[in-house]
């Protein structure tokens, strides 16, 4: 059960949903010693207006649809002290992790999936463990009894074939069962035997295969032998052009068309105009190994979107945040056009870039890790709104596949003495393109030329003329 939020450190929305007075949230629970009742601690007074369908229990391995069965609230005098709402459950749950959820209810008092209105997006649920006060009564594995040594049986190294493992097999079953000594070959043991034989004569040959390839000088695969160039320090040509994401900011809407598109390395020094759109021409007054070439590896145009260009990640109004490693949801901010609707248009599919682009300590561009840049695929994006600020939010998801390998930041405090919230630290980018190293070229060899060759016959035999094919003008280069 992951969570689209960030992990921070400070905590500002809770005072401030604590202040409005449209919306509450789930501040704490405690499990009872039977753990089949919950005491839940809310942010404001205790809502009476809940009912049965509006609390649901989800998660577990083993044990899984938990039921509530009935609930009551503990109204406090004291304005010091919290209300709560005890919980009570149809029967307890396994160690694997829980989740209380707030949620709205059905045409028939049923819990949804979705949340109650009356409850902040950020504090709507909580996770829950059944089994953290159990005390645990583990002791130390019993030591392993005695085992009867028994005797090691002779090997025979050198019997690596057919042949050689079924007589092995058979001087051992005259050993291990000295009454049986039928050796013809409609007989089931007989068949059993050859079959094991059959089976080690093949992994005798992978293990010789193993042995073959373990050494660059015995080596016959391709594989192998990058391999062992790989252990120098060597990488090998897999004979395919490299490939990278790219993205594309704009700070307007356009459309590039895919014939003939292709993107170069930078080359402000030399013509002043990085970031914009070349011609041939200008690729004309530049040196070849001056810039590098990449194409798209899709057909058909670009659509580019500023909207795309940098993309915030909500933090919910709190501070000092993160993306933990291994997160595969985050929350977009979200940017709105005419008629409320999306400037961002993320579908399932799309690829966003999670890049940093201030230095957490420092606050300076020029700080940020390059290497805090990952890739992620989409696998669903949904539009929704923030109940407590009204800020229109995405909620995007990707595969455990592309999970984060790192954590990213998207808040912190800057140096002193200013100490001033640095936000955003990360931010996400569209707008992306898988783009492939190199040139496309096309030429053409041409028409392969034929010269005629005239041979002299024998005396008074008529002359044979022959055609044969002429050398081409075509040169290839070394390799090819």
């Amino acid at each position: 059960m992951t969570s689209t939020l960030p992990v921070c450190a400070g905590d500002e929305r809770r005072a401030l949903v604590r202040a409005d007075p449209d919306l509450n949230g789930l501040d704490y629970l405690e499990v009872s010693g039977d753990q089949r009742r919950l005491t839940v601690y809310f942010l404001d007074k205790a809502p009476t207006y809940l009912e049965p369908g509006n609390l649901r229990i989800t998660g577990g391995r083993r044990v899984t649809d938990i039921k509530v069965i009935g609930f009551r609230l503990c109204q406090n005098e004291d304005p010091e002290r919290d209300d709560c709402l005890t919980i009570d459950l149809d029967r307890p749950g396994d160690f694997s992790c829980y989740r209380l959820e707030i949620v709205e209810t059905d045409d028939r008092g049923r819990p949804t999936n979705q949340r109650h209105h009356g409850f902040d997006p950020r504090y709507w649920w909580l996770d829950l463990n059944f089994k953290v006060g159990c005390p645990t009564d583990l002791d130390c594995g019993c030591a392993p009894a005695d085992v009867p040594s028994w005797p090691q049986p002779e090997i025979r190294y050198l019997a690596k074939d057919y042949a050689s493992f079924r007589d092995l097999l058979l001087d051992r079953m005259a050993l291990s069962a000295p009454g049986w000594v039928e050796r013809h070959a409609p007989d089931l043991q007989i068949t059993l035997l050859e079959v094991l034989a059959y089976v080690g004569d093949h992994l005798s040959y992978y293990q010789d295969a193993m042995a073959t390839e373990a050494y660059l000088q015995t080596a016959r695969l391709r594989t192998s032998v990058r391999r062992h160039a790989r252990l120098v320090d060597y990488r090998m040509h897999e004979g395919c052009t490299a490939w990278t994401w790219m993205v594309i900011q704009s700070d307007s809407d356009f459309e590039l068309a895919g014939d003939g598109l292709a993107f170069i390395t930078s080359v402000r020094d030399r013509l002043g105009t990085a970031g914009s759109i070349l011609t041939p021409t200008d690729l004309d007054r530049l040196p070849v190994d001056s810039y590098s070439w990449f194409e798209p590896s899709l057909p058909g145009a670009l659509t580019v979107r500023a909207a795309r260009s940098e993309i915030e990640i909500y933090s919910w109004q709190n501070s000092e945040c993160c993306l933990s490693a291994g997160a595969t949801r985050a929350t977009l901010v979200d940017k709105v056009g005419e008629h409320g609707a999306s400037l961002l248009e993320l579908t399932a599919g799309d690829v966003l870039i999670v890049e940093e682009i201030l230095g957490p300590r420092t606050g300076a561009p020029g700080d940020a890790d390059p290497a805090h840049r990952h890739a992620v695929r989409l696998t669903a994006a949904d539009r929704g709104t923030d109940a407590l600020t009204g800020t229109p939010i995405v909620e995007v998801q990707w595969g455990a596949a592309d999970a984060l390998p790192f954590a990213v930041c998207l808040s912190a405090v800057g140096p002193p003495p200013e100490c001033a919230l640095l936000q955003p630290v990360s931010v996400v980018r569209g707008n992306v393109v898988l783009v492939d190293a190199g040139r496309t070229v096309v030429e053409g060899i041409g028409e392969v030329p034929t010269v005629s060759e005239h041979r002299r016959a024998p005396t008074a035999a008529p002359i044979r003329r022959s055609r044969l094919p002429g050398r081409s003008g075509r040169t290839w280069p070394a390799g090819h």
